[in-house]
Parts: C-alpha cells; structure tokens; sequence
C-alpha cells in the first residue's frame, strides 16, 4: 500500500510538473517565433520604405533578382523587393542575399497580388511579403521563412531536451522527496500494524482462559455454582484484564486526539502534584514503600488540569510498581527559569540499556515489566500528554541511581 501511495505521489508530481514544463515549453516556442517573425516583418517594412523612397517604377526588370554590392545585409537569409505597375508586371528589383529564378519571382508576386491582405505567408515558397500601395502600382517586399523555421527548430531542439532532461532530474527528486514523505507514514502505518498485533495478543490470552473456563462450566452443568467458583472467580479475573486494557486503549487514542481540545489556563502545579501524592501514600504503604516529595511551591503554569494529572499519575503509579518493597519513589517538582521540572524516581531495578530507548513506544515492556503485570500503554499516554502540554519526557536508569522518568514544560 505505503509503495502504491509513493508512486502516486511521484506520479502526481511528475504529471504537475510536466504541465508546468510543456507550458514553458510551448511559451518560448510561440515567443521565439513570434520574435523572429517580428524581426523579419520589420525587414520587409524597412526594405519597402527604402525602395519607395528610391524606387524608379519606369525601369523594366530582366532576369533573376540581383545580389545587389555595397549594401549591408539585412538580419534575414533571404530578403528583396520589386515594384510592380497597376498592370501587374515588375517594374524594379531591389535584392539582398541568394538571388530568385524569374518564373518563380513572377508566382511570388501573382499569389501577393490575388490577396487582399497586406501581408502574409506564401508557404508553397517559404516566403513571407509586404505589399503597400504606391502611385505608380505596387511595392512588395518578400522574405525567406528558412531562418524563422530553422530558429523555431533549434529552439524546440535546445528547449525540449532541456525539458526531458529537467524532468528526468525532478524525477529524481520527487522519488527523494516521496521517500522523506512517506517515511512518517511508513513509521505509524509499522507502529499501527505493532499495536493491532500486541493488542490481539493481550486480548488473546484472557480471551483463551475466558473460554476454557466457560467450557469447563458447560461440561458440569450439574455441578452447583459454590463447586464451580474458581472457574468463575478466573472468568472475572480475565475479564477485568481485558476492561483494563480496552480502557487504557481507549485513554491512549484519547490522548492521542487531545491536544486540539486542551483547556488550557494558569494552575498551581504544586498543589496539584501534592494532592496527587497524597492519593498514592495508602498505596505506597500498602506495598512498604516510602512516597516522598520535593515539591517547590507556589510553582503556577499555563497548562491542563487532565493531562497534568494524569500525566502525574502514571509517573507515580510506574515509580510505585516497578519499587521493591522498603525501598523509595521520590517526586521532585521545581522552577528552573522559563521552565518546570518533574522528576519520579523510584530504587527498583533498573532498565536494561537496550530497553531504554523503547520504553516510550506502545506496548513494549522489558522482561522486568512483564513479571509484575501491565500491558506496555502507560508510558505511551504519558508521552502522548507531555507533547499535548508541549512539553518533552525523557527517563534515565543505572544500577545506583535507579530510574528517574523527568517531564520538562514551559514555565
């Protein structure tokens, strides 16, 4: 799919592009020619204006167009004029260039004579003319369309291979560009396909004893309710797995979609960050552990109640969980210039380096953590709030300074 998406990509780009380069493409072609045969009207018109100022419509013409010295020769090939008297004949010549056949210089003039317009093509000859009326017949002034041809096709020439040649570079460009693109939707499309698998897999396992159970009781339906309880207490027991796991998916997608909905406004973290502590202290005590705070007060940031707590208490709960029993969860919370810092540090055993890196991503767990339960989302959701707050968390772990879970927010 993700390889299907590329290439419509590059497709998309390469047919944009293309309409962008044909259109470059065609506009200096139409220019160029436009150009040039601007350039050789003017010639005509100057040939015509010269002639009619020099013109002696009482001599006869003979023979073939001269290539007429001592003139400097117009920016065209091929470029002359003749008048011609209200009769039709050619009267004079006036030549720069290649000379013109009598017989074919006589259908040049015929064909100008028989329009009506001033100017035009002949294209049968390759030429273009002129023709303005003077006193004693006509003036027409005619110009080879050899250079404009050949201009048109060196320019179409140049210009065409530069196109291919910028396409097939943009080609390379939009494969690169489409990876870049891709590669953050490759990345969620490989992190979605890992989270529907470990999800299945952990509604699998309560689902397998769910079921067991559920057959156990259908084989012994004689039997009382009391005989069957264990079966029973175990359904429950799955099940309630299975509540909490939905939950936390349900909390992870939640957060996910949050940061758009926040209702952000000033708080005393301080006091929110004790009054959570104190929620987690019968816990703590329960399990033998020490639950002490560092909490700075009066500390007041722009922030959101919800994902402040719960970020809070995922924090406590892991530090709390992953303790040994005896042992410290400390929570420090305090202002440092523009920003506030929140440290939970628990003494258990610390994360494997290799771990480390991991522990953010969905439904990844150590070993360790597979060994006192959970389903690998906690960490998750509390990145998923520390970016909502616009915020960063990161966790350090050694052997003698235990792991430290640290969230930085804008004070």
């Amino acid at each position: 799919m993700l390889s299907k998406l590329k290439q419509k990509f590059i497709i998309i780009n390469m047919v944009l592009v293309g309409i962008v380069v044909l259109f470059i493409f065609v506009s200096l072609c139409v220019m160029t020619y436009r150009a040039e045969k601007e350039q050789t009207e003017k010639t005509l018109e100057a040939i015509v204006m010269m002639d009619k100022m020099n013109g002696k419509p009482e001599e006869k013409f003979h023979g073939a167009v001269p290539n007429i010295g001592g003139k400097e020769e117009l920016p065209v090939t091929y470029a002359f004029s003749v008048a011609v008297d209200r009769e039709g004949n050619i009267t004079s010549s006036n030549g720069f260039g290649t000379g013109m056949e009598e017989e074919a210089l006589a259908l040049a003039v015929e064909y100008a004579l028989s329009v009506d317009t001033e100017q035009g093509d002949i294209p049968d000859m390759g030429l273009m003319y002129i023709k303005r009326s003077t006193p004693f017949g006509y003036m027409i002034a005619f110009a080879s369309t050899d250079r404009l041809a050949n201009t048109v096709r060196t320019t179409a020439a140049i210009a065409g291979f530069a196109c291919a040649v910028s396409l097939l570079i943009f080609y390379f460009i939009s494969r690169f560009l489409a990876n870049i693109a891709i590669k953050p939707i490759e990345t969620a499309w490989q992190s979605q396909k890992q989270f529907v698998a470990d999800a299945s897999h952990d509604l699998k396992t309560p689902l397998t004893v769910i079921l067991a159970n559920m057959g156990i009781l259908g084989a012994h339906k004689e039997e009382l309710v009391e005989s069957q309880s264990k079966w029973i207490e175990s359904t429950k027991e799955e099940a309630m797995r299975m509540r909490i796991l939905v939950d936390k998916m349900l909390e992870l997608a939640k957060s996910d979609d949050m940061r758009e909905r926040l209702a952000l406004c000033e708080l005393d973290v301080s006091e929110l960050t004790e009054r959570t502590l104190l929620q987690f202290e019968p816990v703590a005590f329960e399990k033998g552990l020490t639950l002490e705070g560092k909490i700075e007060s009066g500390i007041k940031i722009y922030t959101d109640e919800y994902s402040f707590v719960n970020l809070l208490h995922i924090l406590v709960d892991n530090a709390i969980k992953y303790s040994e029993k005896g042992g410290k969860a400390e929570i420090c919370l305090k202002k440092e210039k523009q920003y506030v810092r929140l440290s939970v540090k628990n003494e258990g055993q610390a994360i494997a380096e290799d771990d480390l890196p991991h522990i953010f991503e969905r439904f990844y767990r150590a070993d360790k953590a597979r060994s006192v339960g959970g389903h690998g989302l906690g960490l998750s959701i509390a990145k998923n709030h520390a970016q909502n707050l616009g915020g960063k968390i990161f966790a350090q772990s050694d052997e003698q300074n235990g792991t430290v879970f640290t969230v930085i927010l804008k004070g």
